[in-house]
């Protein structure tokens, strides 16, 4: 490959993305962007970027590596605030994008934001969480490398519910996207199982985040008794698969977290990524940071009405799971990988433990 072909890494938010994105931060420097995809982009300012990094403790607060730049730092924000190309319906509509559907506007984003990337330095790179199931779209679009990072849904589930509990960002970003793409075949039914009226059309961001607050951070008297940390685990079930299945065909390399606490899956890890990227990247210090506790802990099974939506919604995504098997994935993936990929049923606790 061309040593100025961009790197994409695609994934879920709390997979350990910031820490492993800043191994190529280093590397690549300020032609490595944060989050393209992020709400900021819509209006916000350089200085509402740098205020929101302050607040955050300079990552701290989000248990995000120390000395890392500001998020946001090199974007070309305009005065108006925004950055130009970007639209709203970017950051969750739209969220399946198969590789030959056209989208000029999403396109033109992408292609000038890679344009400036190069006027920063030799190779572009980006890190977001809201591409898993854009990977096929992107390559065919852009070409280039792209690394899909994938965690045990417990450690991901459970970090969401570290922060604020049932009004946890997560939790509301993920509802935002059933409800935009609830027309859309992989979305009918989970949209239909979820059972959440979606907020009214042409709304700003802040309003449609504040409906789906309303309803989760409501008084325990006035919640809806469907909202246990049971739902929220099955819907984030849902979105898990759906991501490691589409990796499975477009990703060039998958990583799985927790494979990297084996010294031969981490090696080969780090030889397919310098062998795509020609970067040398260690990641020999991996260590996840694991809240201790977290509201209404239990020990969670996955759903059989949440594995059927799964197993109908898969072939949406286009799966490979033959290729998916020469990539090093740790026990609980491979478990999952082989469950649904010989339509088996699904044992209620594929998902239900904690990784020792």
């Amino acid at each position: 490959m061309s040593a100025k072909e961009p790197i994409f890494i695609h994934c879920f938010p709390r997979v350990g993305s910031t820490w492993f994105g800043s191994k190529f931060m280093e590397k690549l420097g300020d032609s490595y962007f944060y989050e393209p995809m992020h709400e900021i982009m819509i209006d916000g300012t350089q200085e509402d970027a740098d205020q929101e990094f302050d607040r955050l403790r300079q990552g701290k607060s989000l248990r995000h590596p120390s000395g890392i730049p500001p998020y946001f730092h090199n974007y070309p924000f305009s005065k108006e605030g925004g950055v130009p190309g970007f639209l709203q319906r970017f950051c969750y509509e739209n969220y399946v994008l198969p590789p030959e559907q056209e989208d000029p506007e999403f396109k033109a984003y992408w292609a000038s934001l890679i344009e400036y990337a190069r006027t920063l330095g030799d190779q572009p790179g980006f890190k977001d969480t809201q591409s898993a199931l854009r990977q096929g779209w992107m390559k065919a679009n852009f070409g280039g490398v792209h690394i899909y990072l994938v965690q045990h849904p417990r450690l991901t589930d459970k970090s969401y519910h570290s922060f604020r509990g049932f009004n946890n960002r997560y939790i509301r970003e993920f509802a935002l996207t059933i409800g935009k793409n609830k027309n859309h075949p992989a979305f009918s039914e989970i949209f239909k199982w979820a059972a959440i009226e979606p907020p009214p059309e042409a709304q700003s961001y802040e309003q449609d985040i504040k409906h789906y607050s309303r309803l989760f951070s409501a008084p325990m008297e006035k919640r809806d008794p469907k909202f246990t940390r049971q739902y929220h685990y099955n819907a984030f079930c849902f979105f898990w698969m759906m991501g490691l299945a589409h990796a499975s065909r477009y990703a060039d390399i998958i990583v799985d977290m927790e494979a990297l606490h084996d010294d031969d899956k981490r090696q080969e890890i780090e030889r397919q990524i310098k062998e795509k990227t020609r970067l040398d990247i260690d990641l020999s210090d991996y260590k996840p940071k694991i809240p201790k506790k977290t509201i209404g802990e239990e020990n969670f099974q996955l759903s059989g009405d949440i594995a059927t939506i799964i197993a109908r919604a898969l072939p949406h995504v286009n799966p490979d799971w033959e290729r998916i098997q020469g990539f090093p994935l740790s026990k609980t993936t491979t478990q999952a990988v082989e469950s649904f990929a010989r339509r088996e049923k699904i044992q209620p606790d594929l998902f239900a433990k904690l990784p020792s």
